[in-house]
């Protein structure tokens, strides 16, 4: 997304034309700063991919929103009794994301790991 797009959405107050800026994260930033202001409990990860999705811009995993993107979006079938597995944790270190899953079922665990935007969306393009 261009620099002075994000400025139409009313995140900046200047901008210059032509400046590519990581959508995600400013997005991810503006959550957590209105979370923080307005000293909510509310969760400023899924409020941002909320965001992001009802604005129809193309996002990716940046390691603020990682592990509830995969929680959300990638479903894993456990491979010995093939029901579906949950997240059950993870972490990062600020490049790459590991989501720890769990079969409900017969308890095997499974482990995705996930570069920095390796994990993205895209909409439909009229």
């Amino acid at each position: 997304m261009k620099f002075n797009e994000i400025g139409n959405l009313g995140l900046l107050p200047e901008t210059k034309d032509e400046i590519e800026v990581d959508v995600t994260s400013t997005i991810v930033s503006d959550e957590f700063k209105r979370a923080c202001a307005s000293h909510t409990q509310g969760n400023y990860r899924t409020a941002a991919i909320r965001r992001l999705v009802k604005m129809g811009v193309p996002f990716s995993n940046e390691h603020n929103i990682g592990f509830e993107m995969a929680d959300k979006f990638v479903k894993v079938s456990c491979p010995y009794c093939h029901r579906n597995m949950e997240g059950r944790g993870g972490g990062g270190n600020g490049s790459d994301i590991t989501v720890r899953y769990v079969c409900p079922k017969c308890g095997a665990e499974g482990y995705l790991e996930i570069p920095l935007h390796g994990l993205s969306f895209r909409p439909k393009e009229d």
